[in-house]
């Protein structure tokens, strides 16, 4: 369970950015929309390419779902997706993070369970021995 907890935070963790980053660009792009002429951009094709493009404005942007999917959505709309997913997501994470800090304390208050049970076993496992060997020493 804990690490199901951990994969998904670690999920929602490396989304969010990304979720936040996308909107930061609509929200860009909805600006630039007004204007007539076009905009040059530099973007990022890999880890270390980086390429400029000029674009017309547009009232529309394809967003990328995941799972070889992308639609396309006008501005408002694609604000509204994205911010509706960050809340989501940072709802999500706060939960994750609250169940993990609870299952911790589960775990721990477990652990010390056992340990308590381990040593009353050892203490009537050292009674039965002591008695035992009390009742032994009286016989000649």
């Amino acid at each position: 369970m804990q690490s199901s907890l951990t994969a998904q935070r670690s999920s929602l963790k490396t989304k969010l950015p990304d979720i936040v980053s996308a909107l930061e660009v609509v929200k860009h792009l909805m600006e630039r929309s007004e204007e007539a002429e076009a905009s040059e951009y530099t973007y990022q094709l890999a880890e270390n390419i980086w390429s400029k493009a000029s674009a017309a404005p547009s009232d529309k942007v394809c967003l990328w779902l995941g799972a070889n999917c992308m639609l396309e959505y006008q501005l408002e709309e694609a604000i509204e997706l994205l911010q509706t997913n960050e809340s989501n997501a940072r709802t999500t994470l706060k939960s994750l993070e609250e169940d993990m800090a609870f299952l911790r304390d589960q775990i721990t208050t477990t652990e010390v369970n056992i340990a308590r049970t381990h040593n009353y076993g050892v203490k009537l496992r050292q009674a039965t021995k002591a008695k035992e060997g009390k009742e032994g020493g009286y016989k000649s």
